[in-house]
């Protein structure tokens, strides 16, 4: 074999070689038309050599020429082989910067907060759908229209303070704000930001992340109102105790007064009038109770008539005047389960809130019927089951109100009223009763029409004992027992003293639990009842009741209380079936409530005075 054999055939094999590299590199580069070429040139230097080996050509191929195409071939051979792994590693490249980029439009587009990116000029140059919903715009068209420089992003601060904030070292982070959306609706958010530089260091542009906070800041609102709330709550059941002790001592005074000032004496009006405020005064403290939710309820069969009959001498002093009412009672009417201090609540706050809304006179009727609701009908009012009701309407012909005021109405501490003319905690407490009994409470209004409160309450079978019961208040009874009374408050004791022992029965008191405890021991006779306040200084009620038993097991014991934070006491009180008298009460109260545990043995479930 001669030596320009051995060349073509290593040529032969180098050519074919680069054809193949040059053919790979169509699928790594994509240039099918440059590579195809060259592909095709190795190919047809090919075909010459196998020409040439088969003595296809006039002319015998010599050493020298078939030198030339061999290295023309190496250099096309090797030149593919080095650059295919520079064009693949850029394919690969173009590849993960595709799916890095698909990844990001991806995130932008479904991301649930807002991106953006603006010009220090205010121009919006990128903003995600996300951002664009959260201000309801139509279209990023519509948004990237609004130029940020001019128009700014809210009230909560100027273009320039962001722009500050923004170009510091590390941005800004949890900026939150008020924004002003598409329809002028505001909203909270919390921004995040930080200004991209440019190589000479200036701000090319801003880049951030927007998150809608509107919901949170509503429940740290709640929250915050909430903890008010509760804060308010527990002040009010303190002043509420403090004052229910006063009140009694005026109430029960006064009508021991007035049980020794004849009629038509000129002394007695006056009386009636103290006696009149001492029970608005109560009916307030009844009413700061309910909303604090601390009033110990006692809930027993009543007669809705018989309520408002028992008020209405009090309520057309209430009211004045120039207000004619009407009271229109359905003689068949049902008997509730309710707290008769509560009932009286309600009506007399809606009472005091029609004659507010006619102050310059008008009508007030207050009407009772029965009522009974089918599915359709109970479906019109909330949390409102079918069934046989008691209705308790309050209509007047006052100023009505609007549709915004009327969706606020049983909001605490909301009224329409000038400052230091209302508390705002009125139609929230007769909202809190009627919802707590299991009732609806409506408004029909309009303004310059007046307006109509109807209260629905579960209309309950009744035996006949307790419509009786319902019916009349039975007279105190007198009695011979005797009762240690134990009460920390000096008006409060004294008060109760002279109401039992004007009743005939014998009085050992004492101001706190050990004073107490030494009379049990040094008394010879019999004591019948223990008359206790639940929290006192040192050993409280229950604990003197618990040494009493000891001392003396056949003791009876009436608990009373104007109410304390101590409210763990008066619960377990209430949780144990003992009977419970709360303060305010009046001097026939207390009487009844003696009687009533003397004479029923057991004290049980049902409260004392009932």
């Amino acid at each position: 074999m001669s030596e320009t054999t051995i060349v073509l055939a290593v040529s032969l094999g180098v050519e074919l070689l680069a054809a193949f590299l040059a053919l790979r590199l169509i699928r790594s580069t994509g240039q099918k038309a440059g590579w195809a070429l060259i592909a095709t040139a190795a190919a047809l230097m090919a075909v010459r050599g196998i020409l040439a080996l088969a003595g296809g050509f006039s002319l015998e191929p010599d050493v020298e020429t078939e030198l030339m195409t061999l290295c023309v071939a190496l250099f096309m051979a090797a030149g593919a082989a080095m650059i295919g792994p520079v064009f693949r590693e850029a394919k690969r490249t173009q590849v993960a910067l595709a799916e890095s980029e698909s990844r990001f439009r991806n995130l932008f587009e479904n991301a649930q907060i807002g991106i953006y990116r603006t010009t220090p000029g205010g121009r919006i140059l990128m903003a995600n759908p996300a951002l664009t919903k959260m201000l309801r715009y139509d279209s990023f068209e519509a948004l990237a229209a609004r130029n940020l420089e001019t128009e700014g992003c809210g009230p909560s601060y100027a273009r320039e303070e962001f722009k500050r904030l923004a170009e510091q070292p590390g941005g800004v982070c949890g900026l939150e704000a008020e924004w002003t959306c598409c329809d002028g609706s505001p909203i909270f958010v919390r921004e995040s930001a930080i200004a991209v530089r440019d190589e000479d260091g200036d701000v090319s542009y801003y880049e951030g992340t927007v998150e809608d906070v509107s919901r949170r800041r509503e429940l740290e609102q709640q929250l915050l109102h909430a903890q008010k709330m509760d804060a308010l709550g527990r002040l009010a059941g303190g002043v509420a105790h403090d004052f229910n002790n006063l009140l009694t001592a005026i109430l029960g005074y006064t009508t021991l007064l007035l049980d020794r000032i004849p009629e038509g004496d000129a002394m007695r009006p006056a009386a009636e009038e103290i006696l009149a405020a001492g029970k608005r005064a109560a009916a307030l403290t009844s009413q700061m109770l309910i909303f604090s939710r601390r009033q110990v309820v006692q809930a027993r069969p009543l007669d809705m008539n018989m309520v408002v009959l028992g008020m209405e001498a009090l309520l057309r002093r209430v009211i004045g005047e120039n207000i004619e009412m009407a009271v229109v009672l359905d003689p068949k009417l049902g008997l509730v389960k309710a707290d008769l201090s509560q009932l009286e609540q309600v009506v007399l706050n809606l009472a005091v809130n029609a004659r507010d809304a006619m102050p310059g006179g008008g009508r007030l009727t207050i009407e009772t019927r029965n009522e009974d609701l089918d599915e359709e009908a109970a479906r019109a009012l909330p949390d409102v089951e079918p069934g046989t009701y008691v209705l308790l309407s309050v209509t007047d012909t006052g100023h009505g109100m609007t549709t915004e005021i009327r969706s606020h109405l049983f909001e605490p501490f909301f009224t329409t009223k000038e400052p230091g003319k209302g508390t705002g905690l009125g139609l929230a407490a007769v909202y809190g009763i009627v919802r707590k009994g299991n009732g609806a409470i409506t408004v029909e209004t309009e303004p310059g029409k007046g307006a109509s409160f109807r209260i629905l309450l579960p209309r309950i079978q009744a035996t006949p004992t307790q419509r009786m019961r319902a019916a009349r208040e039975d007279p105190p009874g007198m009695g011979t027992e005797t009762v240690l009374l134990v009460e920390d408050e000096h008006s409060v004791r004294s008060l109760a003293r002279t109401v039992l022992e004007k009743h005939g029965y014998r009085v050992i008191a004492a101001a706190q639990g050990e004073e107490a405890l030494d009379h049990v021991r040094r008394y010879q006779g019999t004591i019948h009842l223990l008359v206790t306040d639940v929290v006192m200084p040192g050993m409280g009620g229950h604990q003197l009741a618990e040494h009493m038993r000891e001392l003396r097991p056949d003791a009876r014991v009436l608990y009373i209380s104007g109410y304390n934070d101590s409210t763990a006491a008066i619960e377990g009180v209430l949780q144990a079936g003992a009977a419970f008298l709360q303060k305010p009460f009046t001097p026939g109260r207390l009487a009844r409530a003696v009687r009533s545990v003397l004479d029923d043995g057991a004290p049980g479930l049902r409260p004392a005075g009932s």
